[in-house]
């Protein structure tokens, strides 16, 4: 009789192999260490475990209204709504319309990496989207992946670090989850609360970071309607003219 847990298995060995990967990444020379852990992590981890149909690329994100985001990390999103101008196969601009999910990612997660992705999450949070037919926008998920952090084994967690940050600012805690390989994986309830279990060897927590996005995805994607993709394309002038029908005296 086969396993029933065998696709549950499978998809653990492909997250201990992206993670051993990741961390090699680390060793490669000065400023083409991130980018080598980010992409090692899009090409082992996300791409592999996430279904078909979502698009992963890193780059700036726009808006309609000219608002545009720093770099980001990895970005998640769907074609089908709207296409992103790619420089390459994965880095681009996309327009906020089709964006899903944004990861940061962080080979040693510190409080200063926490407040510049909340930052960040918070300034996408004020982008104004296409307004959809059928209901209100979901806005992109923010969320924090790390290798490693730098808080002690028995200390703290990064969620109640994070809150701290937020509570000190009076702000809204715009980053939906944080995943540190190894330690720890907590989500955001829509209470304000933070559910949250450790990351093992068998990396439970990751798992569950990857299945949070491919379970709610597609409600993100049907939240957006159908954005017209003319409203990025067409430039709007700052002159424009008026020709007033002809009166039946003028007419011929």
């Amino acid at each position: 009789m086969p396993d029933k847990n065998a696709y549950q298995t499978l998809l653990r060995a492909r997250v201990k192999a992206a993670i051993i990967q990741a961390k090699a990444a680390e060793a490669y020379t000065h400023s083409g260490t991130k980018g080598s852990v980010r992409e090692t992590l899009i090409r082992e981890l996300f791409r592999p475990l996430l279904p078909a149909d979502i698009g992963i690329g890193t780059g700036q994100i726009v808006s309609v209204g000219g608002q545009c985001s720093s770099q980001m990390d990895v970005v998640l999103f769907d074609r089908s709504l709207l296409p992103p101008l790619l420089h390459d196969y994965q880095i681009g601009v996309f327009p906020i319309e089709s964006v899903l999910y944004t990861v940061e990612i962080k080979s040693t997660l510190t409080k200063g990496d926490l407040e510049q992705a909340h930052n960040a999450a918070k300034n996408l949070r004020g982008f104004l989207y296409q307004a959809a037919t059928v209901s209100t926008p979901s806005p992109a998920v923010s969320t924090i992946f790390a290798l490693r952090s730098d808080l002690s084994e028995n200390g703290k967690k990064e969620a109640e670090r994070y809150r701290e940050i937020y509570e000190a600012a009076t702000e809204t805690p715009y980053l939906a989850a944080i995943c540190v390989a190894g330690r720890e994986y907590s989500i955001q309830c829509s209470d304000g609360c933070w559910n949250g279990a450790p990351d093992d060897e068998e990396f439970d927590g990751v798992l569950g970071f990857i299945s949070g996005m491919a379970n709610t995805y597609k409600g993100i994607a049907l939240s957006r309607g159908s954005p017209q993709l003319g409203r990025y394309i067409n430039p709007t002038f700052s002159k424009t003219w008026f020709i007033p029908a002809m009166r039946d005296d003028q007419r011929p």
